[in-house]
């Protein structure tokens, strides 16, 4: 004869109860853990260029430098954009997230570089090697 467990009133096995709970905290584990991997592991082929604000707007000259860099950078290389402008703030504060997988790595190693030296003493420029977007 075959035993069954105690019946819930929505008429549910005490042992179906612990097992969906079991599984459903298995998931969950599973998701925190993935999404702590992926933060934890910056791809070297993806980095951003941050405007940002501190209450008075970005800094515009710095961003029109930038541009023109990049415009200059591209038909040097006959390169495609390699950038995704997004624009996130009320003062114009605006992130360009690079994908330079198709650079050689030559050509990552000094893009990276001439922006990162463009930008070093700008406390309103940020170079992020994860996308924030």
């Amino acid at each position: 004869m075959k035993k069954e467990g105690k019946r819930l009133p929505w008429n549910i096995t005490t042992c179906d109860f612990r097992l969906s709970i079991a599984l459903s905290i298995v998931v969950a584990l599973a998701c925190c853990l993935t999404a702590a991997g992926q933060r934890t592991t910056p791809d070297p082929n993806k980095f951003t260029v941050s405007f940002i604000s501190m209450g008075g707007g970005i800094d515009y000259k710095a961003e029109e430098r930038f541009r023109d860099f990049m415009k200059k950078y591209s038909e040097e290389h006959h390169s495609v954009t390699l950038y995704k402008m997004v624009r996130w703030g009320k003062e114009g504060e605006t992130d360009y997230n690079f994908n330079i997988r198709k650079l050689s790595p030559k050509q990552k190693k000094e893009l990276k570089d001439n922006i990162i030296k463009m930008f070093e003493d700008n406390a309103l420029v940020r170079i992020l090697d994860k996308p924030e977007h």
